[in-house]
């Protein structure tokens, strides 16, 4: 540890060399430009020594946890220092080590899970949350007048992860703030994204227009944890980021852009439940359209958005069922994403589950179960379970006739890979298999 936090504390005083007059003092222009060559590469050496060892403080702290506690203060300090640093990729290293130490102590504080909403329902370590109140307002500092795309785009990876595990808590004094910078992302109007030239084929500028679309990408994924976080308390940034999150599907915009507006809705949708409900109907047409999309990950992205839709509305929108399942039955036959198939059964789940009697089931229960178990998107085997159990509760003639199918299906998901069920989806799937048996 000394000689990392030693590296982080070096100084770069050679930068103030080249604005001396008598730096260059007896020297020709070749001397003179050999020696500047000379500084700023040694300058930049040592920047980029302090980025690996910023990355470095975060895994070794992640590692040692108790053990790293001598030296914690120390680090803190001199990480919020380099939040300011001249070079970017020390900017960008500083603000994800501190919030993967914030992430690591939490942790260690064995906490209680979190639940939606400000002000923070679950009180977390008052250690954690002074550190919280330390940093988190300084990254949205960076962010806000952040002139590299990497770094915001990282940043915001980092935030969307750790706002799932922390909860409301991690954005509890800045949420408004981070609100203002990812409509900013949204309307192409934030400080990285300021005189950028769409039109350029130079290879350069087809780079940027990739980490153009990337950013934007990542901001969606901080909507979708925000609205996770916050719940029905983000309702009033929905309602600004709305506009420019359906602005994104049109066919004039490129697929990832389109695949991006589909799932966040869906994230939403997740996060605030009910409070969707007046939105639904407008919501419901684009998600449609997704579903006929061209490109096959907008169809998947489409089809999961549009089961999350009908399983937290309050608008009854069983009269839509009809064509809802005539356009996700065709993605049943997909073969270049396996999460499409896997993304269809969750949305049949949860649409069934919700009116089961609005269209014949025994229709469309074979299709289903020819999809299953699930091959790539474990996470939807939440609602299929639950509609298996219906089904199996209710005594569907269909699962009656097909002992012998369930009995195969029931062993598949349940052998690996482990992480196919969560520990109550296991339980229940258990529970059917042995009363089959």
């Amino acid at each position: 540890m000394p000689p990392i936090l030693e590296s982080l504390n070096q100084s770069e005083d050679l930068n103030d060399l080249l604005f001396d007059e008598t730096a260059f003092e007896d020297m020709d222009d070749e001397e003179a430009e050999e020696k500047a060559n000379q500084l700023f590469s040694t300058s930049s050496a040592i920047a980029e020594e302090k980025e690996f060892a910023a990355d470095c403080l975060q895994e070794i702290f992640a590692a040692t946890k108790h053990s790293y506690m001598p030296y914690f203060e120390q680090s803190i300090e001199i990480l919020k220092t380099l939040l300011k640093h001249d070079f970017e990729g020390v900017r960008k290293s500083a603000c994800n080590s501190l919030i993967s130490i914030i992430s690591t102590c939490y942790e260690m504080s064995n906490p209680e899970k979190w639940q939606p909403g400000l002000p923070v329902k679950v009180p977390i370590n008052q250690d954690v949350a002074t550190l919280i109140s330390q940093v988190m307002p300084e990254i949205i500092i960076v962010l806000a007048d952040e002139e590299d795309k990497v770094l915001v785009m990282e940043v915001f990876q980092s935030i969307a992860t750790e706002l799932k595990i922390i909860g409301p808590a991690l954005i509890a004094d800045c949420h408004k703030d981070l609100a203002n910078i990812l409509l900013s992302v949204l309307k192409r109007t934030h400080t990285c994204q300021i005189d950028y030239d769409y039109e350029g084929e130079d290879p350069e500028q087809l780079e940027e227009t990739e980490y153009e679309s990337i950013v934007i990408s990542s901001a969606s994924d901080v909507i979708g944890s925000m609205a996770l976080v916050l719940g029905d308390q983000f309702k009033e940034y929905f309602e600004g980021f709305y506009p420019s999150i359906v602005n994104f599907y049109n066919p004039a915009k490129a697929p990832n852009e389109r695949n991006m507006a589909i799932g966040t809705l869906g994230e939403i949708a997740a996060g605030i439940k009910g409070t969707i409900t007046p939105y639904t109907e407008d919501i419901l047409k684009v998600l449609m359209a997704g579903l006929k999309d061209e490109n096959n990950e907008v169809n998947s992205n489409a089809a999961y958005s549009i089961g999350i839709l009908c399983e937290n509305t309050q608008l009854d929108i069983s009269s839509y069922y009809p064509e809802i399942l005539s356009s996700l039955s065709p993605l049943f036959n997909s073969t270049s994403l396996p999460q499409t198939i896997d993304n269809a059964c969750g949305a049949v789940a949860r649409l069934l589950l919700r009116y089961p009697n609005v269209v014949p089931i025994d229709q469309v229960l074979p299709t289903f179960f020819n999809a299953l178990p699930l091959k790539s998107d474990f996470e939807e085997n939440v609602p299929v379970v639950k509609f298996l159990q219906y089904l199996f509760e209710s005594q569907n003639p269909f699962i009656l006739s097909n002992k012998e199918g369930l009995t195969n299906l029931f062993q598949a998901m349940l052998s690996p890979p482990e992480n196919q069920l969560n520990d109550e989806c296991r339980e229940v799937v258990l529970k059917m298999a042995q009363s089959l048996q």
